[in-house]
């Protein structure tokens, strides 16, 4: 198995399919902020001044507890876009410089 990093697509990231026409948009090529918009307006019916689409944007205050903690964790839940990379097709200092400022959003997230 080739071993794999996360890396958390930004909205201005470009995404592209090689082959074929990206699910959803029907398009070789867009940004991850259409095929954010397009999923959840098209297939979820929620609009961006819908509540709703507030855990795919700004994310929303909760707690969670995780198995074996003995308190809850505090901070925003947001669902986000995220590509594996192959990193035998990619340098590590690519992936490396990628994975730290997805880091650091996530960061500045929980920072509230």
């Amino acid at each position: 198995m080739n071993p794999v990093k996360v890396y958390l697509l930004d909205e201005g990231d470009v995404i592209r399919q090689e082959e074929g026409k990206l699910p959803f948009i029907n398009e070789q090529t867009c940004l991850a902020t259409d095929l954010k918009d397009v999923v959840l307006k098209r297939h979820f019916g929620y609009g961006e001044t819908d509540a709703r689409h507030q855990i795919f944007s700004q994310g929303i205050e909760c707690v969670i507890l995780r198995p074996g903690d003995k308190s809850w964790l505090s901070g925003k839940l947001r669902f986000v876009l995220e590509l594996h990379l192959d990193l035998t097709q990619e340098s590590d200092l690519e992936v490396e410089t990628n994975q730290s400022s997805s880091l650091d959003e996530l960061r500045r997230l929980a920072d509230g």
